[in-house]
């Protein structure tokens, strides 16, 4: 059989894309989690021996992680203590899995669907009533943010994770 033949057909780099995703989601770095108590930041940061600073806002708060090996998250705390978003960035993808926690399942199932529609190519992204993920990156940038539309607090806007990713 003719290798490169091979590597061409479709079913190998649908089976390539789908396998991408999978990987990232079982890197060992974060263990927050989206939809969690405020807590989980708190034991997530000495877990990780990450820097952590807490910044508040008028109506929630920001735990910004910096993870041993660089990769930035933040979680976004609302008044009753609730994780209602993450975002997070850096040459490192952070354990999805675990950032995610019970969405994480999900997740996975969902941007599996979108590769395979979108050819393996460009960010995956969900947006139901209950969950919004977009998630994607190349080898040495990984960038993505989630939240919960049902706890997002009074007035704030999702639209402002996307520049959170970038810095």
């Amino acid at each position: 059989m003719n290798t490169r033949n091979f590597h061409s057909r479709p079913l190998f780099r649908a089976a390539a894309c789908l396998a991408l995703p999978g990987i990232a989601l079982f890197a060992p770095t974060a263990h927050a989690a989206l939809g969690s108590m405020q807590v989980s930041v708190e034991s997530d940061a000495r877990a990780l021996r990450a820097v952590r600073q807490t910044v508040s806002e008028q109506n929630y708060t920001v735990e910004h992680l910096v993870l041993s090996q660089g990769t930035r998250v933040k979680e976004y705390v609302n008044a009753a203590g609730v994780v209602f978003a993450v975002t997070w960035h850096g040459r490192y993808s952070p354990n999805l899995t675990q950032l995610l926690g019970t969405y994480s399942d999900r997740a996975r199932v969902e941007a599996r669907a979108v590769r395979v529609r979108q050819g393996g190519v460009g960010p995956a992204a969900i947006n139901d009533a209950d969950l919004s993920v977009v998630f994607g990156g190349r080898m040495g940038s990984y960038s993505g943010r989630a939240w919960l539309p049902p706890q997002l607090p009074a007035g704030f806007n999702p639209a402002s994770l996307d520049r959170e990713v970038q810095q």
